[in-house]
């Protein structure tokens, strides 16, 4: 798990820190003393975990900027070139507790309220033991399965990260997982081995009572996992299309592709129910107050996606430390908070800018 480069050999869990001289490749300011460990070892770049000393006298600017990329400044990728191997300055539970103060007092702007513990204990899973004792493929999967994992939970189990019972996580994996998510079967297979070794350090550390029959559960349905999720009868319609087109060919990254495909069923599925009419087919062939009541429902959430994608417009001047005044619903009133604590309520239509 290590390259060569420049003479220099780099390994996961190494000090580094980066080259006398170097700049932030946006900001332009010098961070040459910025320091850190290895956390995964590319060809040409080095993913760097800084360290506790590093967050603890990182300025508003650096904080600032990470804000706005909606990021979390506590990761960064280096190319190879601009780092060498020094010694720890610190221990891997000063760069926990450090990245736990920093982290507390951000907020963004896509981040839910119910995602900030689930984060938390995945950026701890993240830095132990039993996440490098995944396979690298399994790792670089593990982001987005604990986003829709968290997702999935709230949404259609209703439950926050403290909620998480054998119960609801059965549902989420075994229906919601293979339903929704349209990916290859390599992703599932991750998603079995991920969640088994989080629930094992969520155990391990007391994070979570229920975390050692999670464990258990998922050791249980791992391969059920991946059997549902390439079962046709368990996905649901979005899936089914997207599956059909990929299935096709069709290039996924491609709108034009993905639309002309579109068409195709369409025009398809047109012909076929021409043929039954003609054959005077008694089945049903159109639930028409079903099909009526889909397309309310998605035009209604094209206009609200419509509607908000306005409103970040109209304050996609404000910078997110800005200080501004808004009006809620209710008639009560914010008055010089920073743009970023109430961006997401004015994005949601809940309160209006009020005139300096």
């Amino acid at each position: 798990m290590f390259w060569k480069k420049n003479n220099t050999v780099f390994k996961i869990g190494d000090a580094v820190k980066i080259k006398k001289g170097i700049k932030h490749p946006k900001l332009k300011i010098k961070i040459d003393d910025w320091h850190g460990r290895v956390c995964e070892v590319d060809e040409k770049t080095i993913e760097m975990e800084l360290d506790s000393i590093t967050l603890q006298n990182m300025t508003d600017v650096f904080i600032n900027h990470y804000e706005d990329s909606d990021e979390y400044p506590y990761l960064i990728t280096v190319p190879k070139k601009q780092l060498e191997l020094t010694e720890p300055r610190d221990k891997y539970e000063e760069v926990e507790i450090a990245q736990d103060e920093l982290i507390e007092n951000i907020t963004l702007n896509n981040e839910p309220g119910h995602d900030k513990l689930a984060k938390k204990w995945a950026r701890h899973f993240q830095r132990s033991r039993y996440y490098y004792s995944l396979k690298k493929a399994h790792r670089e999967n593990s982001d987005f399965i604990f986003e829709t994992f968290t997702d999935y939970m709230q949404t259609y189990e209703g439950k926050s990260p403290k909620e998480w019972d054998v119960s609801s996580a059965r549902s989420v994996c075994l229906e919601w997982v293979p339903k929704k998510i349209t990916a290859e079967t390599t992703l599932f297979e991750s998603y079995g081995e991920v969640l088994s070794k989080f629930f094992e350090f969520l155990a391990s550390r007391n994070y979570l009572p229920s975390a050692k029959s999670l464990h258990n559960l998922i050791e249980d349905i791992k391969e059920k996992i991946v059997e549902n999720s390439q079962n046709s009868s368990n996905w649901g319609m979005a899936k089914s299309f997207f599956m059909g087109a990929q299935n096709s060919g069709v290039d996924m990254s491609s709108e034009e592709g993905i639309n002309r495909y579109m068409l195709q069923q369409q025009l398809k599925a047109f012909q076929e129910i021409s043929t039954l009419e003609r054959n005077n087919s008694q089945e049903e062939i159109i639930d028409t107050e079903k099909l009526e009541k889909e397309q309310r429902a998605t035009k209604k959430l094209e206009q609200e996606k419509l509607e908000k994608k306005q409103r970040a417009n109209k304050y996609k001047h404000l910078g997110r430390n800005d200080k501004v005044s808004v009006k809620y619903q209710d008639g009560s009133i914010k008055q010089e908070i920073k743009f970023k604590k109430v961006a997401k309520d004015l994005m949601n239509g809940n309160c209006e800018l009020m005139p300096d």
